[in-house]
């Protein structure tokens, strides 16, 4: 199914009686409408708007709402971001904005004239001083418009702020964009239809302001007398011309609002499903690296997070960072991204200190580009113009950024892709081109926060692999926080695992995976654990309790090594695992009772799941053969033998 078949599928039906009540909502607002066109004297409409007082009114209230709305984007737009933000006493900055709302006009007309009247409390001021009077004059009329109108501008604009997607802002500056650069190329454009119908919300108001205009700004004809009061007085002397007025108002304001309804922005078309094409296409070489790779040096702490750490990262370095959920790693990423900072200590990137107790760059300064889960593509900007971003960011020309940004694309194999838009990508594709505008921005760092994690098997295949060839190419200081073990032997050079905020092992990849020395790297290897108090026996050597018998290391502990009583886990490969139908022969160190839970065959080799007596599970994998010669069905019983020397001791925090 086409994506255009799909945006025209039908919508989900609604209750017979919501429909209803909705219909009747609607029929009270159009049918007075109705019935003041009805009245109108279409015969002598030419004649009743082209009198002198309606042309003066029309022409006013066309001038003034002009400048009025004028003066609620420069006020409001800025009033909204401020207020979507959150800050000590944003709530009531809200309750304030938003009090005109809830004022009859008159109050509002009053407010103004006492402030800024002739006997004002700021209207004396200028006159005295200055000789400037505001009541009575054209801009008062203006100063009304803008106090009822501007909520209505803030609050709809503000409303669609709070709720655009999290990240993009944070990910533009990580590219090196700075606030006005963030503001004007990302927060924007992302709320252009809520701008346009605010604006349209704002300039409606105007026009149909009454109460605030008589109170402060009076009625004379050509200065004040805006198409409100003129369609008042009228109704007193001549009524024809009261609904002829009012009748072009109300389409005036149709036409107004219902533009927001065709604003553009919101089309370009849903997501696609990744392309054969796409996927085939080979990885091209990088280009070539202008930017040198910076070194790293963390020396610091976060105590709201119970994250501590001393870490040194050389220049070039593709660094893996691996723990369970909640270790840290998140943390060391976003602090050397820029988005968190330390409480204690400090960080160097490029021997440049860029947080410590007197020093903070921000992130938009700092040249560590940082790639997460949600690759935060710009939905409403080109493929091309979203690698070429960064480089844009920096001051160079379009023409320049873009054919380095093709460069980047075909460098990941997305160059049939620059002139779709954001929101037409796949999640494979869209986490390709967030790679190659981060390595269009020629990072000094580059961090990757489990940038495959939120694909399908596919697309995190094909996003790995891109990313192994281009490391390889770039040269870029790399951290590559991860879940997946392969993901961690394929690309780092190095690797750590973090518990609690704390580095507890380091080393290469393929050296911590086989020898393990703690529990979750010994998870993510495959191996068993089993867990107990350390006992060490009259030979010296060391093992836990298992229901009635003991599993045994051959080693004995080491110098610094746990010691007995203290908790540990004893580790050690499926391979190890001997299964017997019969207590072994002779005097096994390590011989266990248990009940087989599960089977499963793959390859030819057959895991075997057994419930140790008292409590513990192992998993042995033997031969196809060897399990039939056992014959032993699911809940069946069994022996494992573990070979001592396989064994090692992991002390357990």
């Amino acid at each position: 199914m086409s994506a255009r078949a799909r945006r025209a599928a039908p919508p989900a039906p609604v209750p017979v009686w919501l429909a209803a009540l909705a219909a009747l909502g609607v029929l009270y607002l159009v049918i007075p409408l109705v019935g003041m066109g009805a009245a109108v004297p279409w015969g002598r409409f030419g004649e009743l708007i082209g009198a002198e007082a309606s042309r003066d009114a029309l022409w006013l209230s066309l001038r003034t709402c002009a400048a009025a709305t004028a003066v609620d984007l420069v006020l409001g737009v800025p009033l909204a971001v401020l207020l979507s933000r959150s800050w000590r006493g944003v709530r009531c900055a809200r309750v304030l904005v938003a009090l005109p709302l809830s004022l009859p006009p008159v109050v509002a007309g009053l407010a103004l004239l006492t402030t800024f009247g002739r006997r004002g409390l700021v209207g004396q001021v200028l006159d005295g001083v200055w000789g400037v009077r505001i009541g009575f004059t054209t801009p008062a009329v203006v100063m009304a418009q803008v106090f009822v109108s501007l909520p209505f501008l803030v609050i709809t604009l503000e409303a669609a702020l709070r709720s655009r997607p999290a990240g993009l802002e944070e990910t533009a500056a990580s590219l090196g964009a700075g606030p006005t650069r963030v503001l004007r190329a990302i927060t924007l454009p992302l709320v252009v239809p809520a701008l346009a119908r605010g604006t349209a919300l704002s300039l409606a108001r105007c026009l149909g302001e009454f109460g605030a205009t008589l109170t402060f700004a009076g009625s004379l004809q050509g200065v004040t007398r805006t198409m409100p009061l003129q369609i008042y007085l009228a109704r007193e002397t001549d009524s024809d011309n009261a609904l002829a007025l009012g009748a072009l108002l109300v389409v005036v304001a149709a036409l107004v609002v219902a533009g927001t309804e065709w604003t553009p922005g919101g089309r370009g078309g849903g997501p696609v499903h990744e392309d054969g094409a796409a996927a085939a296409e080979p990885v091209s070489a990088a280009p070539a690296r202008a930017v040198p790779a910076a070194s790293i040096g963390v020396d610091g702490a976060l105590s709201a997070r119970d994250w501590a750490l001393t870490l040194e990262i050389p220049a070039g370095q593709v660094l893996a960072v691996m723990g369970h959920n909640g270790s840290g790693k998140s943390t060391l990423a976003e602090i050397v991204a820029g988005r968190l900072r330390l409480d204690s200590g400090e960080l160097r990137i490029g021997g440049r200190l860029v947080d410590g107790p007197r020093a903070f760059v921000s992130a938009h300064r700092r040249g560590v580009a940082m790639l997460g889960q949600d690759p935060h593509v710009f939905a409403h900007m080109s493929v091309l113009d979203n690698v070429a971003f960064p480089l844009r960011c920096r001051g160079v020309p379009r023409g320049r950024a873009r054919e380095a940004a093709a460069e980047q694309l075909a460098a990941v194999g997305c160059a049939q892709l620059a002139g779709r838009r954001g929101r037409q990508l796949s999640g494979g594709q869209a986490a390709r081109v967030a790679l190659a505008r981060a390595l269009a921005f020629e990072p000094a760092v580059l961090v990757l926060d489990e940038p495959t994690a939120a694909l399908d098997v596919e697309a995190s295949s094909q996003v790995g692999r891109v990313l192994a060839a281009r490391l390889a190419d770039a040269g870029t200081t790399t951290i590559v926080v991860t879940h997946d073990v392969l993901e961690a032997l394929e690309l780092a050079d190095r690797m750590i695992v973090l518990d609690h905020g704390r580095i507890v092992e380091q080393g290469e990849p393929a050296r911590l995976i086989a020898r393990p020395a703690s529990t979750f790297t010994a998870r993510l290897a495959g191996l068993d654990i089993v867990t107990g108090t350390l006992v060490v026996g009259d030979d010296g050597l060391p093992g836990v309790a298992v229901g009635e018998r003991r599993l045994v290391a051959a080693r004995p502990p080491e110098t610094g090594a746990p010691a007995a009583g203290e908790r540990v886990a004893m580790v050690f490969a499926p391979e190890s695992v001997a299964l017997h139908a019969a207590p072994p022969g002779g005097s096994p160190r390590s011989a266990l009772p248990g009940t087989v839970e599960a089977a499963d065959e793959s390859g030819g080799l057959v895991s075997v799941r057994l419930g140790l007596d008292g409590g513990a599970v192992v998993r042995a994998r033997v031969t196809t053969a060897a399990w039939a010669e056992l014959g032993t069905p699911v809940g069946g019983r069994l022996w494992a033998q573990v070979k001592a020397t396989q064994v090692r001791v992991v002390p357990l925090a």
